[in-house]
């Protein structure tokens, strides 16, 4: 049954044919959290989110909050639903499990930026980045945590590093807007400090 659901799921981008075998999955054997997690994915895609939000859960409980993809795709799920102080505990306990946590520090990322906690945002979201330097949008996080903190030097590295990647994204053209506002304004900013004070 599970691996007839993930044919369907993955191979066949069935999500809703795919729900029925793990179902049947978890009702041969209510252990099997990886069945609960991939039944979580198929009602994600479906924008079923509540469902989604209970099967992840239920992954989460039944692997006794050891299996990462459960954590990692909540913490995204919460993150997506603005449920920030939700999200950050989850994607701390991600961050315990796995030896190459670029997921858990993305999403822990996006939880702190919604928190407000800027600092501890822009730490995990360069832990992130040196994990998976290719993944376009953490350049866009790190571009808004570096908004925040007026670091403009660091803010267009980021939006040269998301252009790069994503020459024609959904942000693309609002990306270069940016990238040329900032650098007009640190030009004129240093021709400013290089002609010195002017006299009275």
């Amino acid at each position: 049954a599970m691996e007839k659901g993930l044919n369907r799921l993955y191979e066949k981008n069935d999500f809703k044919g795919s729900l029925p075998f793990f179902q049947r999955a978890v009702a041969e054997l209510p252990t099997y959290y990886e069945a609960y997690y991939e039944m979580g994915v198929a009602y994600l895609r479906l924008g079923q989110q509540a469902e989604a939000e209970q099967a992840l859960r239920k992954s989460i409980e039944i692997g006794e909050n050891t299996y990462f993809p459960a954590l990692v795709d909540l913490a995204a799920m919460l993150c997506n639903a603005q449920r920030f102080a939700e999200a950050e505990p989850v994607a701390r306990r991600s961050l315990e499990l796995d030896t190459n946590p670029w997921q858990g520090h993305f999403q822990l990322a996006r939880a702190l930026v919604g928190l407000n906690r800027v600092e501890a945002a822009e730490k995990s979201g360069l832990e992130a980045r040196t994990r998976k330097p290719d993944f376009a949008q953490l350049h866009l996080l790190l571009a808004n945590i570096h908004i925040r903190q007026r670091a403009y030097p660091a803010l267009l590295d980021d939006l040269d590093s998301y252009l790069r990647l994503e020459p024609n994204g959904a942000m693309s053209a609002q990306a270069r807007d940016m990238r040329e506002k900032i650098r007009t304004n640190l030009a004129k900013a240093q021709n400013t400090e290089a002609a010195g004070p002017t006299k009275p």
